[in-house]
């Protein structure tokens, strides 16, 4: 009589296999795809990543801040605006960071720091950083 762990070890790990071949890649054709106009040399899984940096970046928490339900609408003003300014730091990398490492480089946390609008003095940082703790308590 076969052991009741090996029967389950196997089951399990044949489930898994027909789930990890059976489920659908990600592609560029998917809806939440369309419309990429300025991250196009990204694969879906990348742009993933950027969109959770973005979304740290900016502190929003949530992709609703830039998206409507159907992902690929401009509907959202956001969304238009991020556009520029993902333009705007790639021509700042590219034009003047470009031999500087990676981790060095302009991203949207360099100025937005966590926060939705960037802070554009130090007295309006402080103020910010005063106000989010006086929130954490």
């Amino acid at each position: 009589m076969l052991n009741h762990k090996i029967v389950f070890m196997v089951v399990c790990s044949l489930v898994t296999m027909v789930a990890f071949f059976a489920w659908p890649e990600k592609t560029q054709g998917d809806s939440q795809f369309k419309n990429v106009q300025v991250l196009t040399d990204l694969s879906p899984d990348q742009l993933e990543d950027m969109m959770a940096m973005f979304t740290e970046s900016l502190g929003v928490g949530k992709c609703t801040f830039c998206h409507v339900k159907d992902k690929a609408s401009d509907e959202n003003e956001h969304k238009v605006i991020a556009r520029k300014y993902l333009k705007m730091t790639r021509e700042l990398r590219e034009t003047y960071f470009k031999d500087v490492e990676e981790k060095d480089k302009v991203t949207c946390y360099t100025c937005h720091r966590g926060e939705v609008k960037p802070s554009n003095s130090i007295e309006q940082a402080e103020e910010r950083a005063k106000k989010k703790a006086e929130e954490k308590q």
